[in-house]
This record gives C-alpha cells, sequence and structure tokens, in this order.
C-alpha cells in the first residue's frame, strides 16, 4: 500500500504544478476570508460589536470573533480536504484514467489516502491563512496554544478525511460535481456550528449536528485554543473519531459495490 500512496501523491503532485495554478488555491482561500467577513461585518455594523448573554453562555463565554474565526478556519480545511479527495474518482473519469485504475490490483485504500496525503500541505496552509487574516480583524490568539492548534490541524484534516468517500461516492453516482459538494458544504457550514453554536438550532437539528464529526473537531479545536479544556473536550474527540470510522467504513462499503458497477461499464 504505500507504494500506492508514493505513486499517487507524485501523480497529483505533478498535476497540481503542471495543470492548476496557483490562483486556484487562491481563490479557495479567498472565499473562506469572504465567508468570514460576513459574520464579521455583521458583528461590528449591525450589532455593533455587541453579543448577548445567551451567545456567551452557549459559547462557553468565548469572544464572538474567535469562535467564527477558529469556526471558518477549521471549515477551510474541511472543504478543501473534501473538495480534493472527494473530486478524485470523478476527475480520473473526466481525465480518461478511471479503466486503468479499475482494472488496476492497486489498493483503492492506498489510492485514497495518496490523495489526501498530498493536499493536506495545502489545506494546513489555507487554515493559517484564515487565521493570519482574522488578526487583523481584531482576533486575539493565545499563541501558547500554537503547537496543539497545529496538531488539531490534522486531527481536523482526517476527521474531514472520513466524509471524504461519500462525497467521492455521490459525485460517481451522478456524474456531478458542483451541486453534489456544494450542496453537502452548505449542510455543513449550516449544521457544524461554524459560525454559531448548534445549541442554538431545533432539536430535530441538533441530532444530525452531533452526527458530523466536523461538528465534535470544531469543538475541540476552540476548548484547546481557549485553553477551556474539559471532559467534555474529551469526548467530543472520542465522538469525532468514532463518527468518523463508521462513516469511512459505510463510505467504503459503497464505494465497493459502485466500483462493481463502474468494471461492468468498462467492458460492456
Amino acid at each position: 500500500m504505500l507504494n500506492i500512496i508514493k505513486s499517487v501523491y507524485k501523480k497529483n503532485r505533478i498535476s497540481i504544478l503542471r495543470a492548476y495554478p496557483v490562483s486556484f488555491i487562491l481563490q479557495r482561500v479567498l472565499s473562506s476570508i469572504f465567508a468570514l467577513l460576513t459574520p464579521v461585518l455583521l458583528y461590528y455594523f449591525v450589532f455593533n460589536g455587541k453579543i448577548g448573554n445567551e451567545f456567551s453562555n452557549k459559547a462557553s463565554g468565548m469572544n464572538y470573533l474567535l469562535f467564527v474565526s477558529l469556526g471558518y478556519g477549521a471549515y477551510a480545511v474541511s472543504i478543501a480536504t473534501l473538495m480534493n479527495v472527494g473530486r478524485s474518482l470523478i476527475s480520473e473519469i473526466r481525465e480518461g484514467t478511471i479503466d486503468s485504475f479499475l482494472l488496476s490490483p492497486a489498493s483503492r485504500l492506498g489510492y485514497f489516502l495518496g490523495t489526501f496525503v498530498e493536499q493536506l500541505g495545502r489545506s494546513i496552509i489555507e487554515f493559517f491563512l484564515v487565521i493570519i487574516f482574522s488578526l487583523f480583524l481584531g482576533v486575539r490568539y493565545n499563541f501558547e496554544n500554537i503547537i496543539s492548534m497545529f496538531l488539531l490541524v490534522f486531527f481536523i484534516a482526517i476527521v474531514s478525511f472520513s466524509m471524504t468517500l461519500i462525497l467521492s461516492n455521490i459525485m460517481v453516482y451522478t456524474r456531478d460535481t458542483f451541486i453534489s459538494q456544494n450542496t453537502l458544504f452548505i449542510i455543513l457550514s449550516f449544521l457544524s456550528g461554524v459560525s454559531f453554536p448548534v445549541t442554538y438550532l431545533p432539536k430535530q437539528l441538533q441530532f444530525f449536528s452531533n452526527l458530523i464529526p466536523l461538528t465534535h473537531a470544531i469543538n475541540v479545536l476552540r476548548d484547546v485554543s481557549t485553553g477551556n479544556i474539559s471532559t467534555s473536550t474529551v469526548f467530543s474527540s472520542i465522538l469525532a473519531i468514532i463518527e468518523g470510522v463508521i462513516i469511512f467504513y459505510l463510505g467504503y462499503r459503497w464505494f465497493e459495490k459502485l466500483e462493481r458497477k463502474l468494471i461492468e461499464e468498462v467492458f460492456s
């Protein structure tokens, strides 16, 4: 499997360097920054920099700007991972290389891991660019926890990787990228507590929110970044891991069934 990971890493790296300009990465960074600007502008110019006690209670006393900055930083990592890994199979179909991949004995898991590892560096860069931009908006971080934050970026990326196979399968099944991925991204931004505590949601939606591993990963990032570590932080990290494993397993099983249909199409 290790050789497959290395080969996919080299292949994707060459494709990125030759086919995709730097502006593609800047476009995603700017998208995250502009998404962060929306709640920040509302905070300053609509609410005059004042947040009610209800928000403070639901956010464990966290400052609103810090709350949304960490949320959108984690969201940027998640979206980058989902886009890069989730679109991998549909890209193979469009480029006409899916046949050779399906007919080869190469490890499927190694293929997805290679794609994930190749894009990981760019995802981390996107996170810290969002965090750096938030500094100009007046957000103050406890930089004593910067190492922990850095490690949690890996954690968020891994949690997001667990959801990539679901997105990839949907794209291959529907032969669509924009509608499927954008729908998932909107659902994640709304249900994962990126810009507001999930306790504001109705009880029914809170149930679905707690089934998303990214929700718990963002909570862990916020707790660690503020030094507000408790048993709920540990519980959230465990939940994120368990849910991530279950979602990845379901996605991989679905991919195995989908792969048989794709191989039948190759020979038909």
